[in-house]
């Protein structure tokens, strides 16, 4: 069995002071948010606050914790930002999914919309994909681009 190679990309994470901070404030077993943590490591968190922002461009419409609807001028700006959604809406039917963010507790939209506009950000190389596991980065083009059309520092 081959750990020294583990180790050291373990060791290689933790030993960014930043992150070390951050692993320090969770050995106290609390259950911090990443905004939270980004606070105790005096860094900006990566919260990407999409959905807040296309709230207050009135892009979006939070009607619930459980839903959301995109207005005409969200239609607008998706199609224009490349993205085509679902035109049907009714009173039943929500055309956005809000689902809670569990490391920062508040909601952000999921479902068939988020997956698009994830899908946009990767086709206009504004996030890539991590080389293990699931995590994404922010690419330099990624966060003029966040800053530039939603006003966010990704």
């Amino acid at each position: 069995m081959i750990t020294g190679p583990i180790i050291a990309e373990i060791a290689a994470l933790v030993g960014d002071p930043a992150r070390a901070t951050m692993v320090s404030a969770l050995l106290d077993g609390r259950s911090l948010t990443a905004g939270e943590l980004a606070s105790a490591a005096r860094i900006t968190p990566q919260t990407v606050d999409l959905t807040d922002a296309l709230i207050s461009r009135k892009y979006a419409v939070a009607e619930d914790h459980e839903a959301a609807e995109i207005t005409a001028a969200g239609l607008r700006f998706f199609t224009e930002f490349g993205i085509e959604l679902p035109r049907l809406r009714s009173a039943r039917r929500h055309v956005g999914r809000l689902c809670l963010d569990w490391t920062e507790r508040r909601p952000h939209i999921a479902g068939a919309i988020g997956a698009a506009m994830t899908k946009r950000y990767f086709d206009l190389g504004w996030m890539e994909r991590m080389t293990r596991g699931h995590a994404v980065i922010v690419t330099p083009p990624g966060r003029r681009g966040f800053r530039k059309t939603f006003g966010i520092d990704a």
